[in-house]
């Protein structure tokens, strides 16, 4: 893949450390490393993103981490508060997708969106797979930030989306502390909407009002939904 993107020179700096390690400190290491295509050009990825909470309050994400290179695109678990080894979407824990497990069809069923770099996220957990975050204060962890880190993903808020909730939500806050947690909407800088990439390979922007049932439908990969024009 890096070299279809223009990056075979930082292919060679990732190591085989992880995160850590030589990698971790060393400035050209690959973690390190900006990949223009993992950005999008609305996103100033600086963190501390400006956002009004349904209750009204006025807030700012957390600042981003400069021990990261940042990234816009984000994995879909689909109809989940939760990333198992059997979320709906196509991304799961320890776990493996093919195209023929898509059953819903490939131009029906989303796999990656976008996402704000340090988007306000509350520091809580639901109380449940597939309920609203409520009561927490403001998460200032950057590793669980979203959009962190192309390279590394421990914590599932900072590299997943559901279409539990609409994209840009607006009617609950983003939210998660444990390492199963997908609690987040897609999001983006653009006005009216967010755009996807469908498992086909196409692009799709689609309208921040879409039905909420018709996006959960393009987020599950073998509902047996007819999802229709969106």
């Amino acid at each position: 893949m890096f070299g279809q993107i223009d990056w075979n020179m930082g292919y060679g700096t990732s190591g085989t450390d992880g995160h850590g390690g030589a990698n971790g400190v060393d400035p050209t290491g690959a973690r390190r490393q900006i990949i223009p295509a993992f950005r999008c050009p609305s996103d100033p990825g600086t963190g501390r993103i400006p956002w009004t909470t349904p209750a009204g309050v006025k807030v700012t994400g957390a600042p981003a981490n400069g021990g990261y290179a940042h990234g816009n695109y984000v994995g879909s678990v689909g109809t989940s508060t939760r990333l198992n080894t059997n979320t709906p979407g196509i991304f799961n824990q320890n776990n493996t997708v093919k195209i023929r497990d898509i059953v819903d069809g490939t131009s029906n069923v989303l796999a990656v969106a976008e996402t704000v770099i340090g988007f306000y996220r509350e520091s809580v957990n639901d109380s449940g797979n597939l309920t609203d975050c409520v009561g927490g204060s403001k998460d200032t962890s950057s590793t669980r930030m979203a959009g962190n880190s192309w390279f590394y993903a421990y914590f599932p808020q900072s590299a997943f989306f559901n279409t539990y909730v609409g994209p840009n939500n607006k009617v609950s806050v983003d939210c998660g502390v444990n390492s199963d947690r997908v609690n987040a909407a897609a999001r983006s800088m653009h006005v009216g909407g967010v755009q996807v990439l469908m498992c086909d390979g196409s692009v799709r922007f689609v309208s921040e009002n879409i039905d909420l049932g018709t996006w959960s439908f393009l987020g599950d990969m073998a509902d047996g939904n007819v999802v229709g024009e969106f």
